[in-house]
């Protein structure tokens, strides 16, 4: 049986079904193509769907280009934009930037860059311009890692630019403290905040060097703020004097300033610096403390009032007298830097107020113990100081020095010299003031003087004064003698000067005078008597000029039993000249006694 062909109608039915299987095929290829088009155009493609994007958020003016990508990361050659913030516009120029994702989990793990110029311009939140939130933005951190190889950071503050240049590292992993590094060629700074930021600790070191300052904050409750600062404070100062963190002017303010005279003075001394507040900062209670080489030195308990705002300061010291001068050094007359202060202990207290456009007022007592001082060629041996300030406002102070041993060059030692007096304002009260001096005694009689009247005029008293003990000091080998004198030297004493007028000195009893010098062929007779004077009249009027001119008028009246036969002579002695002069021809010639004795010689007698 022959089988039939099929009729047409049948093979109608199969064509069509296999058109829309080639139809679905070349759907299916198209498709395909696109999406290899499209992967193979993915960068050009991301980029610009990231500028669309970022169009529509609070950047402005986005660029980016070289954008690469991938299933795990994705590349930027660039990308810049600006910001504008409540405080101030920031502009972005971010170079080689690489981030390292998870699709899956739909989590960015690290970002890195080569490097990043972030300028920040700050400008105070009611002064600058554009859209403000009625409340502060909180920013989530997106990403777990970021590292910038490179970062360029220049912030414009009320004191001038802040900058650094460095690298700057960031680490956040989930239950972990956030880590932030800032390092450069001259320091390390680390910073590390706890998850719930309620606590951080900054800490910065030199790069190649010990660890200078320690910073923790800690907020154990919403109102609650604790604090501590431990620092290196020579170390830590140099850092705010040149790091150029510190703004420009703030940080010129520091380097002029009176207080960064004592640096060189703080080697190994450290300050330790805790504070509190219970209300949100509203009152700060805190205790700073200063050491050296783990020995106290100061400390003092501070509160301040930031409503008002007013700071109270009480502190104690207990240091050396060396360390005690270095620490006050730039408040001292510059007549003081060449002093020496080998031993001695200061002990103390210090209590101030302090409000805005007020005087500082507060209280100062200070006590100085077995004090060694140096000036010149005067030594000071076991000195006693006690000073205090019982208002700094009105300038009230009390002042008492004993001073046990006082040696003046190498010959003359002074014993128990004693001063009281007390200051209020300008009026200097002079209680006590006694010199014991070459078996006399040197002293200003009780008064009080206004020390803003210049020259401060007062009078010195001489009484029972050794004739003999103050030659030897003037160390005149051939020139003796005995007696006692006495009498009155009044002074007026300017900032840089003293002026003598009118001084009377007298002999209260009987001596000799003698010049045991070589004898010359035409030696004057009345200067012969002088070898072996035996006076009864002592009298000295002296005067002294601050430009250095001085004027000795001496009377003597007595007789040599060797000269004239022995009858009684009388000389007048008129002395003058410039002391600068007399002391420099007596320190080239090594001998102090010949330009006197010149004069002596040329003045003659009757």
């Amino acid at each position: 049986m022959t089988a039939q062909p099929p009729a047409p109608q049948a093979k109608a039915v199969q064509a069509k079904p296999r058109w829309r299987r080639y139809l679905r095929a070349g759907v299916l290829l198209l498709l395909i193509g696109g999406a290899v088009g499209l992967w193979r155009q993915r960068g050009a493609v991301l980029q610009w769907a990231l500028t669309q994007g970022l169009q529509h958020t609070s950047l402005l003016s986005p660029k980016i280009s070289g954008a690469r990508f991938d299933f795990r990361q994705a590349e930027l050659e660039s990308l810049q934009f600006s910001l504008r913030t409540r405080n101030g516009a920031i502009t972005a120029e971010l170079e080689g930037i690489k981030a390292d994702y998870d699709l899956r989990s739909a989590r960015l793990n690290s970002i890195k860059m080569t490097k990043a110029r972030l300028r920040f311009a700050y400008e105070a939140a009611d002064k600058a311009t554009g859209e403000q939130q009625a409340s502060d933005e909180v920013l989530a951190w997106p990403v777990r890692q970021l590292n910038i190889d490179q970062l360029e950071l220049e912030v414009e503050t009320p004191w001038g630019k802040s900058r650094f240049a460095g690298r700057f590292d960031v680490d956040l992993q989930p239950g972990k403290p956030l880590l932030i590094l800032l390092a450069d060629a001259e320091q390390v700074i680390k910073a590390e905040v706890n998850p719930r930021f309620t606590n951080a600790k900054v800490a910065i070191q030199q790069s190649a060097g010990p660890e200078m300052m320690q910073l923790d904050l800690d907020r154990p409750a919403p109102t609650k703020l604790q604090s501590n600062l431990k620092a290196d404070l020579q170390e830590s100062m140099q850092w705010l004097k040149s790091n150029s963190l510190i703004p420009d002017q703030l940080r010129k303010t520091i380097s002029t300033a009176d207080f960064a005279a004592i640096q060189p003075n703080l080697a190994g001394v450290q300050m330790n610096l805790s504070a509190q507040s219970d209300d949100d900062l509203a009152t700060i209670k805190g205790r700073a403390e200063l050491t050296h080489k783990q020995t106290y030195l100061a400390s003092a308990e501070l509160a301040l009032n930031t409503g008002k705002p007013q700071l109270a300061v009480d502190g104690h010291l207990d240091l050396q007298l060396g360390e005690f001068v270095g620490l006050i050094k730039p408040w001292l007359p510059e007549t003081l830097n060449a002093w020496q202060f080998p031993v001695g202990q200061v002990m103390g207290s210090v209590r101030l107020n302090w409000q805005p456009k007020r005087p500082l007022n507060g209280e100062i007592y200070l006590n100085g113990y077995q004090l060694g001082i140096l000036a010149g060629p005067v030594k000071a041996d076991d000195a006693f100081i006690r000073f205090a300030i019982k208002d700094l406002v009105k300038l009230v102070m009390q002042l008492e020095i004993d001073a046990p041993n006082l040696q003046i060059g190498r010959e003359t030692t002074l014993h128990n010299l004693q001063l009281k007096a007390r200051l209020n304002n300008r009026d200097l009260s002079l209680d006590r003031f006694s010199m014991p001096v070459f078996g006399g005694l040197l002293s200003i009689d009780p008064g009080t003087l206004n020390i803003g009247q210049r020259p401060v005029k007062f009078t010195l008293d001489v009484k029972n004064l050794d004739l003999a003990r103050l030659l030897d000091s003037l160390n005149y080998p051939q020139l003796s003698g005995t007696g006692r004198l006495a009498g009155k030297l009044p002074l007026r004493l300017a900032l840089d000067s003293i002026e003598l007028k009118d001084g009377k000195l007298n002999g209260t009893r009987p001596g000799v005078l003698r010049y045991q010098g070589p004898a010359a062929d035409n030696e004057n007779p009345a200067f012969s008597a002088l070898r072996n004077l035996q006076y009864h009249s002592l009298q000295a009027k002296l005067n002294y000029q601050p430009d250095g001119h001085y004027r000795v008028g001496l009377r003597l009246e007595g007789k040599n039993p060797q000269v004239l036969s022995g009858h009684a002579v009388a000389f007048n002695l008129n002395l003058n000249g410039h002391l600068p002069d007399l002391l420099q021809r007596g320190i080239l010639a090594g001998d102090f006694e010949k330009p006197i004795l010149e004069q002596v010689k040329a003045a003659g007698g009757h």
